[in-house]
This record gives C-alpha cells, structure tokens and sequence, in this order.
C-alpha cells in the first residue's frame, strides 16, 4: 500500500475512535437513556469494527464505508428526534468524523471524489 493509503487508513482509524467517544459521551449525557437504541447499535458497531480493523485492505475498507452509512443513520435518527441543543456540538463531531472516515476509506481505496 502506498504512503498516503497509510496515511488515511491511520487518520480513519483515529477518528473511528474519536467517533466511538463522541457516541459513548451522547449516549450517558442523554435525557432519557432509553431513547437511545439506536445508540447503542451505533456504538456495537463500531466497537466490532475497530476491533477487526488491523490491516489495510480492501475487505476492511469496504466494511468502514458500509459501518460507517449504519451508524450514520441511526444517528441521523437520533439527531432527529433529540430534545436538546446542548447536545448538537456531539452530533456534529460525529457527522465529521463520518464524513470523513468515508472521504479516507475512499483514498484507501483509490476512489477519491
């Protein structure tokens, strides 16, 4: 794999993480605990897929981007519906780190947009 290929997969990587924070934080500073389900799934998937992702390739890549749309959608969800702005700037970390884990697996993959 080339240089930037390492590079991104590395950046993903940390913003995965980043994003699995973000996520663990909304979910225990909600209003209503039970609410967030979607959370939960959002936070199981990422877990799984931080914990497999140990080498680039193209399998892992195409793995990310497919996480990745499940766990923006469920959050998308929850954004939705959330009862409160002091919660807005965790969604909006989020959403970027999403963003751009995509943009990244895109690179890996020599997709770039």
């Amino acid at each position: 794999m080339a240089t930037q290929n390492t590079e991104k997969w590395n950046e993903f990587i940390s913003v995965l993480h980043d994003c699995k924070n973000a996520l663990r934080r909304l979910f225990h500073t909600g209003c209503v605990l039970g609410r967030y389900l979607n959370m939960t799934s959002a936070q199981s998937m990422l877990d799984i897929l931080t914990t497999n992702l140990v080498e680039i390739d193209i399998q892992n890549t195409h793995k990310c981007i497919e996480t990745n749309g499940v766990v923006a959608r469920d959050t998308s969800y929850q954004y939705a519906t959330c009862c409160t702005a002091t919660q807005e700037s965790l969604y909006q970390r989020i959403f970027k780190n999403l963003m751009l884990v995509h943009e990244n697996s895109l690179i890996v993959l020599d997709h770039p947009h």
